[in-house]
């Protein structure tokens, strides 16, 4: 049996496999324990250049964004959100207002941007791919939501440290 994109339903040949790997047809990144091949999007790039305490610990700059993570938690319990700010994602990972060392979850970053084209503002959580994590080999979403204003203030209160603020 040959393995396939969990939640896809599709049957790839072995060629097929080895380019999926290897990231010629998608962002394919790994393969679970029963050999069924995970499903990824590449989203963009972190700049090392503002992740404070991370710059030298992250092991890849690529952000990605798992089907598990997306059709398991982001489209439960977040979906109006995502539609809403889906096409602004690469922006607040590329382009952030601020990013806070999240306190709550070791080796994670909240990005917050104030999407000003559609009057909201998105934030981004993100698991650090580091040397020590074998389980975690891209930088990954976690979840993504729109803030108000008060839950903006209240984010940067309570969740983190700031390690790269918009000048």
């Amino acid at each position: 049996m040959f393995p396939y994109y969990e939640g896809m339903g599709r049957v790839y040949s072995d060629d097929e496999l080895e380019e999926l790997k290897y990231g010629k047809i998608n962002d394919i990144i790994d393969t679970n324990e029963n050999g069924k091949v995970k499903e990824v999007q590449y989203i963009g790039k972190l700049d090392k250049n503002k992740l404070g305490k991370y710059r030298d610990k992250i092991i890849t700059d690529d952000v990605v964004l798992t089907n598990e993570r997306l059709e398991e938690h982001i489209l439960k319990y977040h979906k109006k959100e995502y539609e809403q700010l889906s096409q602004y994602i690469k922006d607040i990972i590329e382009n952030p207002d601020i990013i806070l060392d999240d306190n709550r979850n070791k080796d994670t970053i909240i990005m917050l941007k104030n999407i000003s084209e559609i009057d909201k503002n998105g934030r981004v959580v993100i698991k650090i791919a580091v040397a020590e994590d074998n389980k975690h080999p891209k930088n990954s979403i976690i979840t993504l939501m729109k803030l108000n204003d008060r839950t903006w203030k209240q984010t940067l209160k309570n969740r983190g440290n700031i390690i790269f603020e918009k000048k």
